[in-house]
């Protein structure tokens, strides 16, 4: 093997390598949209269920059971403070989406880069085939 092809099929590597790492960081991207999705649901059914509980206050309240619509208050509060928790994460989580993002960017421009050194350090092949020994004689 001759130095020409040991050079190429190492920044070979380096592409493949690189490409692994792109396709790694964009299933990472894929992970967290889909936590963002699973979240968002999550939320849905939350405000679902504090309408439930603040329309289930209201009409305690008109039947004057204070006490009940009370409860059912606080319970309101609780599912509110649900409500944000899952809002926070959905903001951490798009933080990390955008960081991987720009990590992919910088995945894909070097990318770029190896494959431009994969052609130049593309063996050239000799000719050592019938035509070669015609111009030899």
């Amino acid at each position: 093997m001759s130095e020409e092809k040991l050079e190429y099929y190492k920044v070979l590597e380096e592409q493949y390598d690189h490409e692994i790492k792109r396709y790694q960081a964009l299933k990472d991207i894929n992970d967290l949209e889909k936590k963002i999705a699973e979240l968002n649901k999550k939320i849905a059914k939350e405000k679902q269920k504090l309408q439930q509980q603040l329309l289930k206050a209201k009409a305690l309240r008109r039947e004057g059971l204070d006490d009940k619509a009370f409860k059912e208050e606080a319970a309101s509060k609780k599912t509110e403070a649900n409500i944000a928790q899952k809002e926070l994460k959905i903001r951490e989580l798009n933080r990390k989406i955008k960081k991987k993002e720009e990590e992919l960017e910088k995945i894909e421009n070097e990318l770029k880069a190896i494959k431009e050194r994969v052609k130049e350090a593309e063996p050239k092949e000799q000719n050592t085939g019938p035509e070669v020994e015609e111009a030899r004689e």
